[in-house]
């Protein structure tokens, strides 16, 4: 790996203050529900208002990257992992917004 340890350890730290930054604009978004602050690499949110499975299902679609569904308590949310050593956290949010609007 040509990064070195070091480096590595870098981008691992980047990704997981990432995961702060994703999920107080999630947080701060009239739209979205952040399940809670993670304390891992996973973030995990959904649509407000009752939104469906389905609404998520397209999110998902819609985003591809990094994400995955999970089902918690009966309801569908959005299970979004910080490891990606490359990822603009501000690109990821553009993503999202746009997946969101696209859902209006």
């Amino acid at each position: 790996m040509v990064w070195g340890r070091e480096g590595l350890a870098q981008r691992i730290e980047k990704n997981m203050a990432d995961r702060f930054i994703l999920a107080a604009k999630i947080d701060e978004d009239f739209r979205l529900t952040l399940l809670q602050q993670p304390e891992t690499a996973v973030t995990v949110w959904r649509p407000k208002d009752g939104a469906g499975a389905a609404s998520v299902q397209e999110i998902v679609r819609s985003l591809d990257k990094d994400i995955s569904t999970v089902e918690i308590e009966g309801a569908v949310w959005v299970r979004q992992v910080a490891v990606n050593y490359h990822a603009d956290i501000d690109a990821v949010w553009q993503n999202m917004t746009k997946a969101l609007s696209e859902l209006s």
